[in-house]
């Protein structure tokens, strides 16, 4: 398999299966049951999440997923636009890792497909 299709496979992999959400804050700790949570989905489709402008281009749609998935800052009130900064970033950091955690998992597969087929 060379390095051309390696890269075209993982690809095509992520577009068709790679979707990371973002979670409001208070969903992804378990707060009160009460408490309106909010999921948004981050299509990845069409970016290279190999490269460092697709890593850029991916962290840009992340931050906006979760800037709605948190309700957006009110700049009226400090301690709701504290809360809003603390949301946003805990949701980013919550969907990088997923899809570090994501794109790990294909390197390793496709490493293994690899591996059995050179043999």
């Amino acid at each position: 398999m060379t390095v051309h299709s390696r890269s075209f496979n993982l690809r095509a992999a992520l577009s068709t299966m790679l979707a990371v959400s973002v979670l409001s804050c208070a969903a992804a700790r378990g707060a009160d049951p009460d408490v309106d949570t909010h999921s948004v989905s981050v299509d990845l489709s069409g970016i290279d999440v190999f490269s460092p402008t697709g890593r850029a281009a991916a962290k840009d749609r992340i931050a906006i997923a979760a800037s709605s998935a948190c309700g957006g800052p009110d700049f009226k009130d400090l301690s709701t636009s504290i809360q809003f900064d603390r949301c946003r970033e805990e949701a980013m950091s919550t969907a990088q890792n997923d899809l570090d955690l994501k794109i790990a998992a294909m390197n390793r597969a496709d490493s293994s497909a690899s591996t059995i087929a050179s043999r």
